[in-house]
């Protein structure tokens, strides 16, 4: 990442094109400039490629990642679920597909807008600015962070949810107060990994080894769970 920003920086001093870009990109020609001018310049060709390409990129890795986590999470539990045959054995690949979806749609759900308007600005050479375009870029780029604190507190609320029988609202204002005053009502000391280190190590080795048993081929000769006990 910091040869690419190095990289990325040095194309973009060399060509002059550190200028204001309103609300998503440093990449813009002088605005003095004509838009003739600012044609010639290849500025937005430069943005395009320099900054929403390879923001594009990392979504794209982003994706991919999640789909392939989903896809090892079901291979685990097809393998486990000889052990399990009357439980639910598939709700830990919905859950890993629901947060996959909802983060991965975040970054979409934000760049899509800004990505949109500048490519209609640069294909007809400054002539198509939507205004409703830019107002929705204007919104959803400045709340990414809230958007992503969703994704993640969505998880802890439905634990919390579960565990305490309590309603949704009522777990959302505990958990926002705990955070910001370092309180948690719902901790169970019993159940904190930050306070059981110990016990998240061992459950994250047993779950190394039924990993590697099934990248070599090998079944599983017991159950995950007692592979705790070894």
């Amino acid at each position: 990442s910091l040869v690419l920003g190095l990289t990325v920086a040095i194309i973009a001093a060399s060509k002059d094109l550190f200028h204001p870009a309103v609300w998503d990109c440093w990449i813009e020609c002088e605005h003095s400039l004509s838009e003739t001018e600012c044609k010639g310049t290849g500025s937005r060709h430069y943005q395009m490629i320099l900054y929403f390409g390879f923001l594009w990129i990392f979504i794209i890795i982003s994706a991919v990642n999640s789909v392939l986590l989903y896809f090892h999470v079901v291979k685990i539990e097809k393998a486990s679920s000889m052990y399990k045959r009357h439980a639910d054995t598939s709700k830990h690949s919905r859950a890993v597909f629901n947060q996959s979806v909802l983060y991965v749609g975040g970054f979409v759900i934000n760049w899509i807008f800004p990505t949109t308007y500048r490519l209609l600005v640069l294909v007809s050479g400054g002539k198509i600015k939507p205004k409703w375009l830019a107002l929705l870029a204007g919104i959803f780029v400045p709340i990414q962070g809230f958007l992503n604190a969703i994704v993640f507190f969505r998880v802890r609320a439905l634990k919390c949810r579960s565990e305490n029988q309590s309603s949704l609202i009522t777990v959302i204002c505990n958990l926002v107060t705990s955070t910001l005053l370092c309180t948690d009502p719902y901790v169970n000391d019993s159940k904190d990994l930050i306070k059981t280190p110990q016990e998240f190590e061992k459950n994250v080795k047993s779950l190394r080894k039924l990993s590697i048993k099934i990248c070599e081929g090998e079944e599983p000769v017991q159950d995950p769970v007692s592979l705790e006990e070894e």
